[in-house]
């Protein structure tokens, strides 16, 4: 029983720790990384905005909202009466957008997003994924490219695929380096984005200044990308899903879970073995010293 409170306790101080430290050991606060889902209730927003549908982010997250445009369509918290909700969104008709957001976070020039995504249903109309920091993210328009950092579009097509494309630094969106994705299939997207003025070595990359990489299921899809029109060293503090264009509301994104950081965040599995290779020797040294000196019995 003690070895395993012994385990306990060094898995906490490894994970408490890692919370803490940048790539280049810089020490942060434990809000640095938010993980955020839908909670376990349901309802729908079919027009309006709202700041209080979702459940609120944890201190210094940010605000979480929705808004529905004037194409119809709307957003859908979804239980399927075990474990946690699903955020289902589908985009409006129109021009006019249909968006998520958590903005306003405690933000960095360094950030990390992932994400559970589902598109579905859809034969017209495009979904983005927007991260930087401006008013786009907290109002109606669909967004402004002086104020993104890293853009992603998928556009539904009339024989039932879907196209990925990325926001360059001239604000065109190119199709080179992207993620090859369909419909019906959850990935595990994940970006990692860097605006400072210096290079960082990061979980096996190289992350140039002003660059972003784009990995999917843990698979880099693209590396190296140029940064959209966000102004050099801004702090990245928000980010949205928007959804329009789509006829008969058609286009869905499904989102299960999201985690933002203000910090290049390491990957889960690797806190946890690391603390467990903590626990290990600590508890294999402990032992050993224990029979040098006599002392039989449990730790």
């Amino acid at each position: 029983m003690r070895c395993q409170t012994v385990l306990r306790s060094a898995l906490t101080a490894a994970l408490v720790g890692a919370c803490f430290l940048t790539p280049s050991g810089r020490l942060l606060r434990a809000e640095a990384i938010w993980n955020y889902d839908f909670g376990t209730g349901t309802g729908v927003v079919t027009s309006g905005e709202s700041t209080t549908f979702l459940p609120t982010p944890a201190p210094d997250g940010g605000t979480a909202r929705v808004r529905v445009g004037a194409g119809g369509g709307g957003f859908a918290l979804v239980n399927p009466g075990v474990g946690r909700s699903s955020l289902v969104a589908t985009a409006s008709s129109s021009t006019s957008v249909n968006k998520f957001s958590i903005y306003d976070y405690s933000g960095s020039d360094l950030f990390t997003l992932e994400a559970e995504v589902t598109f579905q249903g859809g034969s017209s109309g495009s979904w983005y994924l927007l991260v930087g920091n401006g008013s786009s993210f907290s109002d109606g328009t669909s967004f402004d490219r002086t104020e993104v950092f890293s853009g992603l579009r998928w556009d539904f097509e009339s024989d039932g695929g879907l196209t990925t494309s990325r926001l360059s630094s001239s604000g065109n969106w190119l199709t080179t380096n992207v993620p090859s994705m369909v419909q019906d299939t959850t990935y595990r997207l994940k970006i990692y984005g860097n605006n400072t003025p210096n290079a960082i070595d990061h979980a096996g990359l190289r992350l140039e200044p002003a660059t972003w990489d784009v990995l999917i299921d843990g698979v880099v899809a693209g590396s190296g990308l140029a940064k959209g029109g966000l102004a050099d060293s801004t702090p990245i503090d928000s980010f949205m899903f928007n959804g329009s264009g789509s006829a008969g509301n058609a286009a869905t994104l499904t989102l299960n879970s999201v985690t933002y950081a203000n910090v290049l965040a390491p990957e889960p599995h690797a806190w946890m073995l690391a603390a467990v290779g903590v626990a290990c020797c600590w508890g294999a040294r402990i032992a050993n010293k224990r029979r040098k000196n006599g002392i039989s019995g449990g730790l």
